[in-house]
């Protein structure tokens, strides 16, 4: 896994179950943290290290919904949180927006990997609107506190999520939003190791430069599976579908920077099919000043002609990423 010291932090609830998704995934050389106020909760993790904050002030009981009781409780883990991340190359911060512990923590802790100098990259995910405008305003102010901080947030809207699978049951469509953050997470770190695998020798110095302070980020997700059509057209309707995908919170236009996830039998993906993205993005966009990392996941049971696609853009200019604070879906 390209030698670098890679640390997926969960933090809360929601946190803590994306970080169970990762181990799930297999991916190797990943370790995994689930960091929490709640105490009950905390043993349910499957993280490979665990860390309980805020064990004077909460009680172990949780932080009640209030983010100052999950800032304070990270607060007075300090000391063990920097022992958690010192020496990682790259901090993954995920969350679940809007409750206590992870909207009070979250920014927190993202600060203390930043005064370490390590690239900090948050994945966090917006309420279902029936929790309800106090939890969605709460949820917007820590995704703004966070922007100031990481390096990339990237916001996943979970009523959108749930509007695209209107026909899963409850129980299933509410586990929904955490595999996409797993999915998100995996993205990020799938183009570090298919880098490395494909001879794109980039050192951290030049991945810093490339996701350095890239501010809020969307993400969106596409696949096409049509034996009737070639594996060109297949791409561009995973792409079509990945870059009007309702779990955008906003259009991508605006954005400079994108990292594009393939996923496909890895023996007939070829680099035809990286230009065919490059140019797809720029037409779609309406401008050529675009960076574009592209990533590969190998599906070994996928057709020759299918294709997936997950697409995160960043790097928006201007006032083009404001939707992402809005309290309105």
């Amino acid at each position: 896994m390209y030698n670098l010291d890679i640390r997926v932090l969960g933090i809360g609830g929601g946190g803590s179950n994306t970080a169970d998704f990762i181990i799930k995934s297999n991916l190797k050389g990943i370790k995994t943290y689930s960091i929490n106020t709640d105490a009950q909760a905390l043993d349910q993790s499957q993280a490979s290290t665990r860390i309980h904050i805020g064990k004077t002030l909460t009680k172990g009981l949780g932080a009640g919904a209030i983010p100052e009781i999950g800032r304070n409780a990270a607060e007075e883990s300090r000391e063990e949180l920097i022992e958690c991340i010192d020496g990682a190359d790259i901090v993954f911060v995920a969350s679940g927006m809007g409750g206590g512990t992870g909207t009070g923590a979250a920014p927190y802790i993202a600060s203390l990997a930043k005064e370490l100098g390590i690239l900090t990259i948050a994945i966090v995910t917006k309420p279902f609107s029936l929790e309800g405008r106090t939890r969605m305003e709460k949820a917007i102010e820590g995704i703004s506190k966070l922007n100031d901080i990481a390096d990339i947030t990237v916001v996943i809207p979970n009523q959108k999520i749930i509007e695209e699978h209107e026909d899963k049951f409850l129980e299933e469509a509410f586990t929904i939003p955490d595999e996409v953050l797993k999915v998100a997470v995996e993205s990020l770190i799938r183009m570090l190791d298919s880098n490395a695998q494909v001879g794109m020798s980039i050192d951290l110095n030049a991945l810093i430069a490339t996701l350095a302070n890239r501010g809020l980020a969307v993400m969106g997700i596409g696949e096409s599976a049509n034996p009737e059509i070639n594996v060109e057209e297949n791409l561009h309707q995973a792409l079509e579908l990945a870059t009007t995908s309702k779990i955008l919170d906003v259009s991508i236009k605006g954005a400079k920077q994108f990292i594009v996830l393939i996923g496909g039998d890895i023996e007939t993906i070829t680099m035809y099919e990286e230009d065919q993205i490059i140019q797809y993005l720029k037409t779609k966009l309406g401008y050529d000043d675009i960076q574009v990392i592209v990533a590969y996941r190998d599906e070994e049971e996928a057709e020759e002609y299918e294709r997936s696609i997950t697409i995160i853009a960043t790097g928006y200019v201007g006032n083009s990423s404001d939707g992402i604070l809005e309290t309105e879906y």
